[in-house]
């Protein structure tokens, strides 16, 4: 944002933000990123014909085909989604898919039908795992 917030140095000065503006433009900014993910997602749904010969998938197009299919035990929500895009910004694929993994994992969602399906598709697209 390319201003101080005070309240990450001293949490106990994370009144003053109030004062001079940080959470209002944080605020705002968030606003905006989560606007920005809403009409990606949006977009990636209604442009599902993509799927032709020179046409790749991305993360959103792989995420949202997890989200849509039935045979799925975990239902992805859009704000999951949007965490794992915000998230992904600064990270590689191959750390997201560990970050994925880990969490099926903790929550005890990853069923025998889901991981050949993730492997398959990690091994198809030459990511190590």
């Amino acid at each position: 944002m390319g201003m101080v917030n005070i309240g990450d140095y001293f949490p106990w000065m994370g009144w003053f933000n109030k004062l001079n503006g940080v959470e209002v433009r944080l605020d705002k900014k968030f606003r905006k990123l989560d606007s920005f993910y809403d009409r990606a997602i949006q977009e990636h749904r209604e442009c599902q014909s993509r799927s032709g010969p020179d046409e790749h998938e991305d993360l959103v197009d792989v995420l949202l085909r997890i989200q849509t299919d039935p045979n799925q035990e975990i239902g992805l929500t859009d704000d999951q989604i949007k965490a794992v895009l915000t998230r992904g910004q600064s990270l590689s694929v191959g750390f997201i898919l560990l970050c994925i993994f880990c969490t099926l994992i903790v929550n005890s969602l990853l069923s025998q039908s889901l991981l050949p399906t993730i492997v398959e598709l990690a091994n198809d697209r030459h990511w190590r795992i």
